[in-house]
C-alpha cells in the first residue's frame, strides 16, 4: 500500500536512488510567512534561472482521482525578492506546502 505524501516529498525519493529530477526547494507556509530566509536560500540556489513556484499539496495526486489544475503555479523569469515573495503569496492561501522548482522546458 502506498502512502501518499506531497508532490515534493515524492520528488525527494528518487534523488537517493540517482534519478535526475530537476532541482527544487520546499517550504512549510509558517517558513514563508515567519520569515524571509528562504528567499535568501532560492536567491542563492537558483540565481539567474527561471523558476516555478508551485504548489505541493497532500491531495494533489491520488489513486482515487487528480486534483491537476486545483493548485496555481506561477513561472518567475525575473528571480528577486519582491517577485519570490509576491509570488509565494499567491500559492500559500490554498496550501500549507509550496515548492520552488527549477524551470525546464522539458516538463
Amino acid at each position: 500500500m502506498f502512502g501518499f505524501k506531497s508532490k515534493s516529498d515524492t520528488l525527494k525519493i528518487p534523488k537517493k536512488k540517482n534519478i535526475n529530477i530537476n532541482s527544487f526547494l520546499s517550504f512549510r507556509k509558517h517558513q514563508i510567512l515567519n520569515s524571509h530566509d528562504w528567499v535568501n536560500l532560492v536567491l542563492k540556489k537558483f540565481r539567474n534561472k527561471t523558476l516555478i513556484i508551485r504548489s505541493s499539496a497532500l491531495d494533489e495526486d491520488r489513486i482515487s482521482g487528480s486534483n491537476a489544475g486545483k493548485y496555481d503555479s506561477i513561472k518567475i523569469d525575473v528571480i528577486n525578492s519582491k517577485n519570490l515573495i509576491n509570488s509565494s503569496k499567491k500559492i500559500i492561501k490554498k496550501l500549507n506546502l509550496m515548492m520552488i522548482k527549477l524551470f525546464s522546458k522539458n516538463f
